[in-house]
Parts: C-alpha cells; sequence; structure tokens
C-alpha cells in the first residue's frame, strides 16, 4: 500500500487546469483504461465516455507522477465545453462532468467543490491513492 501524501489542507490553490491534450497511445495504457472502462463504466456509458475517462485518468496519473499534492482544476459548468472552448480542444463535452462523479461515487477520486471568480478557475479534483 503507498502511503498518502500530505495534501495541503483546504490550499485549492495548488491546483493545475485538466490538461485535455494529455494523450498515449501506449498498449498499456490502453489496457488499463479498458479494464477501468469495462468494470466500472460499461452500460449506459459510450465510447466517448470511454474517451473521456482516458483523458481523466492520463491526467490524472501525470500529475499525481509530477506532485502527489497537487489538485485538479475542471469546471461543472456545462456552458464552458461549447465548440471553441478549452475543454472542447479534443471534443471533450460536458460528459466528462459524469466521468467525474462517477470516479468520485466509484471511491476512486475525491471531489473537492472549489471557487470561481473572474481571474481563477474553480479548483477541487484530486486523487486518492
Amino acid at each position: 500500500m503507498l502511503d498518502q501524501p500530505n495534501l495541503p489542507e483546504n490550499d485549492l490553490n495548488h491546483s493545475v487546469l485538466l490538461d485535455v491534450h494529455t494523450s498515449s497511445d501506449y498498449p498499456e495504457v490502453n489496457t488499463f483504461i479498458h479494464r477501468i472502462y469495462t468494470a466500472h463504466f460499461s452500460g449506459p456509458f459510450t465510447e466517448v465516455k470511454k474517451k473521456h475517462l482516458k483523458v481523466v485518468l492520463l491526467h490524472l496519473y501525470v500529475t499525481w507522477w509530477e506532485d502527489p499534492t497537487l489538485y485538479t482544476a475542471i469546471s461543472f459548468n456545462k456552458n464552458e465545453y461549447k465548440a471553441g472552448s478549452r475543454y472542447n480542444a479534443l471534443h471533450i463535452s460536458s460528459k466528462i462532468i459524469d466521468i467525474i462523479k462517477e470516479l468520485e461515487r466509484l471511491g476512486l477520486i475525491e471531489l473537492h467543490l472549489g471557487f470561481k471568480d473572474r481571474r481563477r478557475r474553480g479548483r477541487g479534483l484530486s486523487v486518492v491513492i
């Protein structure tokens, strides 16, 4: 069992925006994503949602590898997923919100409600190892 990192308590400023451009074609990554998808996301979820799951999990892994105490910021405002938005850059839609909520429901991640103002995006998605 891995030791839990000391996450900065209530320091949601220690975060990065979800990187929708994180990608990998390594067979090991695709196998890992497929296993999680079939174990927890089969049923009403589609291949589009499998792509969204891959974006979230790859981003969280890379972020954790670089800094286990770093949070990820992502908007839960569906209006921010429209064409031309940073989230839509790789055809990421508001369906990613459902993926994140399901990962939290399954206990695979912790979701911390963040904040939003004109200068900063909402903060608050963190990995539970």
